[in-house]
């Protein structure tokens, strides 16, 4: 499965296993991770508008995994805190576990230099020798670009989207999206120490 289709991230091993069968050891990439409770109003309403077309307008630039979220669940399966989503084409039976997602965020806590608020995020991380660098990213809090028909969330992704099919690392898309409108329109972003410094080193400040 290719795009930013909602790629199973049941928990953070079965994450770093994916990763690890799909891409080349040595292979440099940029992967995203979305975290997002299914259970948010906001969160059924990007899926819904957006996931067809993200998954056709991306191909294979980037993928994108979503903390929580599985595939194939029976519908007898479903429980109160494990639903399958609803949205146009979901013929995967593509499906939302709360505990997992609560499961998983703690481990990201644990990993990323900023803890989870609660809010629809996205996280963009470098991926190279076998392993995702959480050290290395790029967070986005997709709750502070709300307005009409979340306009501001669909251009963030179609920037960054573009960005990605030529660069390979995080440093180099933030560079990228300092020639575009990105930082002149989204707010709500963080780089990580690591790359605020690689920036600062080129003489990069956003």
């Amino acid at each position: 499965m290719w795009g930013i289709r909602m790629e199973v991230a049941l928990s953070n091993d079965l994450l770093k296993e994916k990763v690890l069968h799909k891409y080349d050891y040595n292979e440099k990439r940029i992967i995203g991770i979305m975290l997002a409770r299914y259970d948010i109003n906001l969160t059924k309403k990007v899926i819904s508008d957006s996931y067809q077309y993200w998954h056709l307008n991306t191909g294979k630039v980037i993928d994108i995994f979503w903390a929580g979220y599985g595939a194939y669940l029976s519908p007898e399966e479903q429980t109160s805190t494990k639903m399958i989503l609803n949205f146009p084409g979901n013929s995967e039976r593509v499906y939302f576990d709360l505990e997992a997602f609560i499961s998983i965020k703690n481990e990201f806590n644990q990993l990323c230099e900023k803890n989870y608020k609660d809010n629809m995020e996205l996280i963009l991380a470098n991926y190279y020798d076998g392993h995702i660098h959480f050290n290395e990213a790029f967070r986005i809090d997709l709750e502070n670009n709300l307005d009409e028909n979340y306009s501001t969330i669909r251009q963030l992704v179609e920037l960054i989207t573009n960005e990605c099919r030529s660069k390979n690392n995080v440093a180099s898309l933030i560079k990228g999206l300092k020639k575009t409108e990105f930082f002149e329109v989204i707010k709500g972003f963080k780089p990580s120490d690591l790359i605020n410094f690689a920036l600062a080193a080129a003489g990069i400040v956003i």
